[in-house]
């Protein structure tokens, strides 16, 4: 017995949109470098 021709579909849709998010995501990421934090952090005095 076939399953309905709609699940698969989705099944298929589902997949290469995911795909293609994750080439986006892999084509787009990292376009922009890192910039350390050079900015001094006050801290709480510590008792001793």
């Amino acid at each position: 017995m076939r399953r309905p021709s709609g699940t698969g579909r989705w099944v298929m849709i589902a997949g290469v949109v995911t795909a293609g998010l994750l080439a986006l995501a892999w084509f787009d990421g990292g376009e922009e470098s890192l910039h350390p934090i050079a900015e001094a952090v006050p801290l709480p005095e510590q008792e001793q």
